[in-house]
């Protein structure tokens, strides 16, 4: 997974050879809390490889109809989502997020995740964009900040 606030698609490569069974790229323009245009854009990069066979793969970033966007690299062993074997862990993951309207749910949705993860997840309505991985850092997840941030926000 690759997610920027900027227009380089240099890591696009890089990403293709390491999941060479999807590729897909979506762009989300970013906008101030006014609905400003700011001319930026957060750009979401996913590659899939098949590692487990039958089931197939779930075209990431996934998008639901509110326009709220995940990023997946994980597996769901066990806890409160249940997930059978013809099931994508990705999209019952995304019906759960979309159905959180607080930070504290949204936050409860992935404690109780039982299986190695990481993820980006956008909320369209809210405007923030989460990322995270499990306590022991099983699934990679990489990121850089620029000492002058192209838009203004928290972070903690």
């Amino acid at each position: 997974m690759y997610c920027t606030i900027n227009k380089t698609e240099s890591i696009r490569n890089f990403l293709c050879r390491r999941g060479p069974d999807q590729f897909a790229k979506l762009q989300i323009p970013v906008h101030s809390a006014g609905d400003y245009q700011t001319g930026l854009q957060l750009c979401l990069m996913s590659s899939g490889l098949q590692l487990r066979g039958g089931k197939q793969l779930c075209d990431q970033p996934l998008m639901d109809i509110a326009g709220n966007v995940l990023q997946w690299n994980g597996q769901v062993f066990a806890g409160d989502l249940t997930i059978d074997d013809t099931e994508s862990d990705t999209e019952v993951l995304m019906k759960a997020l979309a159905k959180c309207e607080t930070d504290a749910q949204l936050l409860a949705v992935f404690s109780q995740i039982a299986g190695p993860w990481s993820f980006t997840y956008w909320d369209s309505r809210r405007r923030l964009y989460w990322f995270g991985r499990d306590v022991l850092g099983r699934r990679s997840l990489c990121w850089n900040t620029d000492p002058a941030p192209p838009v203004g926000g928290n972070t903690g």
